[in-house]
């Protein structure tokens, strides 16, 4: 069966030979991969493949967006600091 593994920022096609629910075989006697691990995931088609890294990316960005503003904000109160005793 034809799957798509997303990783990082690609997709990498494969050839599985049984699944279930959770794990995934590429020969009969090779070892069993998780369909889902923190660093990828499988896919039935590539569209599915590849809107699952769009959304990852955007989801980093706007966390990054977020971090960034923050630290804006920070340097803004540093920058109007004065000596006031």
């Amino acid at each position: 069966m034809k799957k798509y593994k997303a990783q990082f920022s690609s997709i990498i096609p494969l050839e599985t030979v049984r699944e279930t629910d959770a794990f995934y075989w590429l020969s009969d006697n090779g070892p069993r991969n998780a369909k889902e691990t923190t660093y990828h995931k499988l896919f039935d088609t590539f569209d599915d493949a590849k809107k699952y890294l769009i959304r990852k990316k955007q989801n980093e960005i706007e966390i990054y967006e977020i971090n960034l503003r923050r630290l804006r904000d920070e340097l803004a109160q540093i920058e109007i600091l004065s000596e006031e005793l």
